[in-house]
């Protein structure tokens, strides 16, 4: 009963202590929630409406400007049922904080079933996903870059579950080297993957942030 406005405010999103309730948002949230998403691309005759209703966004690279600082690519995962709008507040918000421009693998909402089953692919079978596949080509070009020392990953939610099968790939590709590997940094918050370890030695360097009775941590990094 106490964290009722809490609970709210983790299923519409917030920007800061100031949020109000908004009907317009609440039933934008309730569609992405409720209605699945048809995984293909949009036809350009139908109105905006009917576009914004059924069909869902392709997954992609957002570039900040400019998109490397001091050599070092930050890049950001969002997690389950996020609007555009919404990780793009989180990338606002990421870039207060950081102080630096913030790049991001756009896992666009299906609707909350279908964003499970995306989880249940990820998680437990070798399917590849359309966003774990635009983050395995990203990142691996980044980290291949001779110009960046650094590429640090900030992946959240159904975020980590994507970044678990990037980095299970990786070695795949031959990113398995101690050169490549020590230009990864990984931050995870809520971590539900099934499994995300080192592929060398102690790299790539990983920290992971989840609460302890977390229901989503339990699911992953918390699993008894």
């Amino acid at each position: 009963f106490y964290n009722l406005r809490n609970i709210y405010r983790s299923l519409v999103g917030y920007n800061n202590k100031s949020f109000k309730f908004n009907i317009r948002v609440f039933l934008k949230q309730l569609n992405y929630m409720i209605i699945p998403k048809l995984p293909f691309r949009t036809p350009k005759w139908l109105p905006q409406f009917v576009k914004d209703l059924f069909f869902r966004d392709d997954s992609s690279y957002l570039i900040s400007n400019p998109e490397v600082v001091d050599n070092i690519c930050f890049i950001y995962i969002n997690g389950i049922l996020s609007s555009k709008q919404e990780v793009l507040n989180d990338l606002n918000k990421l870039k207060e904080i950081f102080n630096r421009p913030i790049n991001c693998i756009y896992n666009p909402t299906d609707a909350l079933t279908v964003d499970l089953i995306e989880c249940l692919l990820d998680k437990e079978t070798n399917y590849i996903t359309q966003p774990a596949l635009v983050g395995l080509f990203t990142i691996t070009k980044k980290i291949l870059d001779p110009y960046i020392d650094k590429v640090i990953i900030i992946s959240y939610s159904q975020g980590t579950i994507i970044l678990s099968k990037i980095v299970n790939l990786l070695p795949k590709l031959g990113i398995d080297k101690e050169l490549y590997l020590k230009k990864l940094e990984i931050y995870t918050i809520a971590n539900c993957s099934s499994k995300m370890e080192y592929i060398s030695q102690n790299l790539p360097y990983m920290e992971h942030l989840v609460n302890e009775h977390d229901f989503i941590g339990k699911l992953g990094i918390n699993c008894s």
